[in-house]
């Protein structure tokens, strides 16, 4: 049995993909949480939002979440925030036929 004390946090979040880091953001400006930790199991964080370089030398290319559905996202704002430029390139679903 270890010696070692579990941790206690207001909230804890589980998952550091944008969903996660979104909530985070939100209880801590927004609600006034102090206490809000976020764990994530994997060695980086993002979840679905990710580049691969391995593809092609040089080249960055999005291989999770590179579609957003909607002009008003939390995504959209989130980017909007951070100065972060999107672009439309996937227009063709749009088009009654």
């Amino acid at each position: 049995m270890s010696d070692e004390q579990p941790e206690f946090h207001d909230v804890v979040i589980i998952g550091a993909g944008v969903s996660g880091l979104r909530c985070a953001n939100h209880l801590i400006h927004t609600k006034g949480v102090k206490d809000v930790i976020v764990v994530e199991a994997s060695d980086r964080i993002g979840g679905r939002v990710m580049n691969n370089t391995s593809f092609i030398p040089g080249m960055s290319i999005e291989v999770g979440a590179e579609f957003m559905h909607g002009a008003n996202t939390t995504l959209t704002r989130m980017a909007e925030q951070h100065n972060v430029g999107l672009r439309e390139i996937f227009t063709w679903a749009q088009v009654r036929i």
